[in-house]
């Protein structure tokens, strides 16, 4: 079950292996990304008219 649930993650985000040359590492699809967490704001803030969302494009995780 985990297996196909992370397989149409996989999917919907578009998650792949970097193209050879680059560091070992995975990407993601960026306006695939940019809608997941357009909705998570949306989610957690529905009352709010105007949607501020940051995103960060260097690669270091959103946490820590």
């Amino acid at each position: 079950m985990r297996k196909m649930i992370f397989a149409v993650v996989k999917k919907a985000m578009g998650i792949g292996p970097l193209p050879d040359g680059a560091p070992r590492g995975y990407q993601v699809n960026l306006s695939a990304a940019v809608a997941w967490a357009a909705r998570e704001v949306r989610l957690h803030q529905p009352d709010q008219q105007s949607l501020e969302l940051n995103l960060k494009l260097d690669g270091r995780p959103f946490f820590g």
